[in-house]
């Protein structure tokens, strides 16, 4: 009887944490104790400074926006501040989708109830949150479809959840533009977010940043990925029927793509489709290649089943798979692929000014 209720329990505490966490729950790593809850994700939300007044504005004249209204930081703790701003979440440290993509909250009735929405990181909608107050130095958290939850206003910068097992979610001001989102276990922080204005100067310094250390990070990999090569095997050209696209000269910057398919242990006799930028460029049989005229920048080779074939041949293939890389001007580079589920290699063979 004691472990169907501990079950329950700790049920009851995933739902609620996922769904103040605006994602998913994941379960505890590393424990099979049935009263632990599963991880949370992105917990609640943002908002910016409102009129709790309600007071409406002289004839002829446009209403004031939100953020001109003054919402109790007594009453609403760090949402009085963050009301009427939408923000862009960044997982500091954690699991992988613990911070929203996007948190907005806005008056529902200002003065009285706000509403937080938003998106997760794979682009779908969090849950709905309407937030009011619950009584001195509190607030709850209505979520659409899902337990509700409530929450203590321990200063004007921070707010608490306090939930069973030892875990602990707390929402906390850091600057005028942004908040800090933090999942706590008896005393660790387990994974942490941070959320900027999308209209502040920080977050459009971060969005640059972020896309320095993507680009460092790719080219990395293409680095890592062309020293380790493309084993020498024997190849044949594939016939010119079976080249389709890319063969002629290209107007301004342009590199030669080579593209082969390996050789298996039994050879088969289905063809696969090969597609660069999307155009289909070549059908290969194995132990295969065929080289192209390519302009200069960023290339996508996909693999997939090959349209003309019949029967199993046309479905062997189903799923395709994409292999993105970067061809510099007078770049000869060659990108293998094989069916199976096996990665794609890739080797710079020569280059020019």
């Amino acid at each position: 009887m004691s472990a169907t209720i501990n079950k329950t329990a700790a049920a009851a505490l995933c739902a609620l944490l996922a769904l103040h966490t605006g994602a998913r729950a994941q379960e505890a790593r590393g424990t099979n104790d049935p009263t632990e809850p599963a991880r949370p994700v992105d917990t609640t939300a943002a908002a910016h400074d409102v009129d709790a007044e309600g007071v409406d504005p002289p004839s002829g004249q446009d209403a004031p926006p939100q953020d001109a209204a003054a919402a109790d930081p007594a009453v609403w703790g760090p949402y009085a501040r963050l009301v009427g701003r939408t923000f862009a979440g960044e997982t500091v440290a954690g699991w992988d989708g613990y911070a929203s993509a996007t948190r907005s909250i806005q008056w529902e009735v200002p003065g009285e109830v706000m509403v937080e929405t938003g998106t997760q990181a794979n682009g779908t909608e969090i849950p709905q949150m309407r937030i009011l107050p619950a009584g001195p130095g509190r607030l709850k958290f209505d979520v659409k479809a899902a337990p509700n939850s409530t929450a203590q206003v321990a200063d004007a910068g921070t707010l608490r959840f306090d939930l069973p097992f030892g875990w602990e979610n707390v929402v906390q001001l850091v600057d005028e533009d942004s908040y800090e989102m933090k999942t706590i276990k008896r005393g660790e922080v387990q994974a942490h977010a941070v959320y900027r204005d999308v209209a502040s100067a920080a977050q459009q310094q971060r969005v640059v940043e972020r896309a320095a250390e993507e680009a460092t990070a790719q080219a990395s990999a293409r680095t890592a990925l062309r020293e380790a090569g493309i084993p020498d095997a024997p190849l044949v050209d594939a016939p010119a029927d079976r080249v389709l696209a890319y063969q002629e000269p290209v107007r301004g910057p342009s590199g030669t793509l080579r593209i082969s398919r390996a050789d298996a242990w039994e050879r088969g006799i289905c063809y696969a489709a090969v597609y660069v930028n999307g155009r289909w460029a070549a059908r290969l049989g194995e132990a295969e290649a065929a080289s192209f005229n390519v302009p200069a920048g960023e290339v996508r080779v996909s693999v997939s089943a090959d349209p003309q074939g019949r029967s199993a041949c046309r479905v062997g293939q189903a799923n395709e798979r994409t292999h993105e890389t970067v061809l510099a001007k007078g770049e000869a580079l060659h990108v293998q692929f094989g069916l199976g589920g096996l990665p794609f290699k890739e080797a710079l063979v020569t280059s020019r000014p």
